[in-house]
């Protein structure tokens, strides 16, 4: 109470002071709140304006390329949720390389899984009756629409530069569609890649089961989106020795466009082509 009072007293001792003024509040007139108004917004400045543009197409860019990461990594998929087979993998003894061409690890000494299929002429293939030959096995889409293109020209510059030591060496490519799995030497996998030009290579597809085991058997992992009967799948080769057992396991690596297109420059190709000879090559050595 007492403190209220001083407090009263101080204010009423300021009121009856000839020099106080009690605080205003700004007056405008009629005529300076019209020009105030037609005057309008303070006027952003241009460098201003600019920056705000940069930011907004930085954050732009980086949303678009955080969702086509997501999309490419399964998290984030385009249309209805796909139907996807269930895979297992052999067991690898280090990480699988995802930044060069053609790099390969070693995998688990095993015996390579049982592969019976049928090729782009209607003949029964197997990995059994390759015994004595260096397999190299890949997996394509039917209609090349993914890595296939890339690959493919690797296969032929490893094919040439292996000579007369192809003879020894198999190339098999299973077909990763399940919508497209006739015996056929139509489709693009096999028209367009001018693999079918190579004596030693075939295109081998089969029943949707008889495919699913092999893409269960060598961990290859296909998704259908049923709205757009899109096929997509995981990239990864195999080369099985003169043995029959499997001992490399390589990643191909190739650019995609926004166009949903893969390519890489021809010379890395050819880069690409020999270091996968040479692996073949190695394999193809009296130690082995």
């Amino acid at each position: 109470m007492v403190e209220a009072d001083r407090a009263r007293t101080a204010r009423t001792d300021e009121a009856s002071d000839p020099a106080f003024e009690a605080p205003r509040a700004p007056l405008v007139t009629p005529e300076e709140r019209t020009a105030a108004l037609a005057a309008g917004a303070p006027k952003v400045p241009r460098r201003v304006v600019a920056w705000g543009f940069v930011a907004a197409a930085l954050l732009a860019f980086g949303g678009a390329a955080g969702e086509r990461l997501l999309s490419a990594g399964g998290l984030n998929p385009q249309g209805p949720a796909p139907t996807t087979t269930t895979t297992t993998l052999p067991d690898p003894t280090g990480p699988l390389p995802s930044s060069s061409l053609l790099s390969f690890v070693p995998v688990a000494a095993v015996r390579a899984p049982h592969l019976v299929l049928t090729n782009q002429l209607g003949q029964r293939v197997s990995l059994a009756g390759d015994a004595g030959k260096v397999v190299v096995l890949t997996f394509f889409d039917a209609s090349c629409a993914d890595v296939c293109p890339v690959l493919a020209a690797e296969l032929r510059h490893a094919d040439g530069d292996l000579g007369a030591r192809r003879s020894r060496v198999e190339f098999l490519t299973v077909n990763t569609d399940p919508l497209r799995t006739a015996p056929s030497p139509a489709p693009p996998a096999v028209t367009a890649t001018r693999l079918a030009t190579l004596p030693n290579w075939q295109y081998l597809t089969g029943t949707v089961p008889a495919l699913n085991q092999v893409w269960r058997d060598f961990g290859v992992s296909i998704s259908v989106y049923t709205a757009t009967k899109a096929v997509v799948h995981n990239d990864v080769l195999y080369l099985v020795d003169p043995h029959g057992d499997l001992v490399e396991r390589g990643s191909p690596f190739s650019d995609e466009s926004r166009r949903g297109t893969y390519s890489l420059p021809p010379a890395l190709e050819r880069v690409a082509g020999g270091a996968l000879a040479s692996s073949i090559a190695t394999l193809l050595r009296p130690h082995r």
